[in-house]
């Protein structure tokens, strides 16, 4: 992810008091990157489940709260605010995002739209599940409703262009 990784610390190093980077085992120059931005870089064997590295990574962040963002992912910088107004303000336990899923080729303007949920109070409550498109679950197996809000702040999405699919052989 060294080509990806870069720019989506920058989107939110102004936003942040801690960045947790789990590496799953590359073999570029992707703990160094994550490094250079002041991220705590942890290891964790890639076992087909995205689930699993998520939980791992939800383990070792100290904040009240976990932005959960992919390498391929950016925070909208005009956005940044209204993410800190969020957590300042509700006393709900997460949101979900706005996520532009650029396809094509970059530059083209081209995207679909989906909601994800990308903001989670680490109080304990909830884990993921599920090895692709994990879903959020409460630890004590109770239904998870009421209690995430659906905003308005928006994250790009770059994993669908041309140029990345074909690099990752997607």
């Amino acid at each position: 992810e060294q080509e990806l990784l870069e720019d989506c610390l920058i989107s939110v190093k102004d936003f942040v008091d801690e960045m947790v980077v789990v590496d799953t085992g590359s073999t570029d120059e992707t703990v160094s990157v994550a490094e250079r931005y002041g991220a705590r870089v942890f290891t964790y064997p890639w076992n087909g489940s995205f689930c699993d590295a998520r939980n791992y990574a939800i383990r070792q962040a100290e904040g009240e709260w976990l932005l959960l963002l992919d390498a391929d992912e950016r925070l909208v910088h005009e956005d940044g605010a209204r993410l800190l107004d969020f957590i300042r303000t509700t006393d709900l336990d997460g949101a979900h995002f706005k996520v532009y899923n650029f396809v094509g080729e970059e530059g083209s303007g081209q995207y679909t739209l989906h909601n994800a949920l990308r903001l989670l109070r680490n109080n304990g409550v909830y884990r993921f599940q599920g090895d692709i498109h994990e879903q959020i679950a409460r630890t004590d197996g109770r239904p998870v409703r009421d209690r995430f809000a659906v905003t308005d702040i928006r994250l790009h999405h770059l994993g669908y262009l041309d140029s990345v699919v074909k690099r990752k052989d997607k």
